[in-house]
């Protein structure tokens, strides 16, 4: 195990077509232009995607204090994009470690973008991925 890293899991984080935690629903064409963008790119490869346990990021702005772990890689399966995440060794990464062995944990794409009157998401911009628990906190 890498030092600082408490475990490597693989999860999706989002389902094309049906809606998220938002009630929003994604097309793949959206999220496959999201991830072409070079800020988005330029994170995963530089392994600074960080992610938070709760709602810990607004407006691309993420609070470092509520960083529990790192998006390593994104990648699609059918219909699913899934991420390959290292939890952290950090206050929030350490809690969500120890919720992952009794807990539901849904991890959900966070950023922005524009949505029409059918809450479907034409265009967007990711910025982080949230880990939530099944009561969203």
């Amino acid at each position: 195990m890498k030092t600082g890293v408490l475990k490597t899991i693989k999860t999706t984080v989002l389902k094309v077509g049906e809606p998220t935690i938002t009630g929003r629903v994604y097309t793949k064409k959206v999220i496959k232009k999201a991830l072409a963008d070079p800020y988005t790119k330029e994170r995963l490869l530089s392994h600074t995607l960080f992610g938070t346990f709760g709602w810990g990021a607004l407006a691309g702005e993420i609070d470092p204090a509520k960083i529990a772990f790192v998006v390593n890689k994104l990648y699609w399966y059918k219909n699913e994009l899934r991420a390959v995440i290292d939890i952290l060794e950090t206050l929030f990464g350490d809690t969500l470690y120890i919720l992952l062995k009794n807990e539901e944990i849904k991890f959900t794409i966070y950023g922005e973008g524009q949505v029409n009157e059918n809450k479907e998401v034409t265009d967007y911009k990711l910025y982080s991925i949230l880990a939530t628990t099944k009561l969203g906190v």
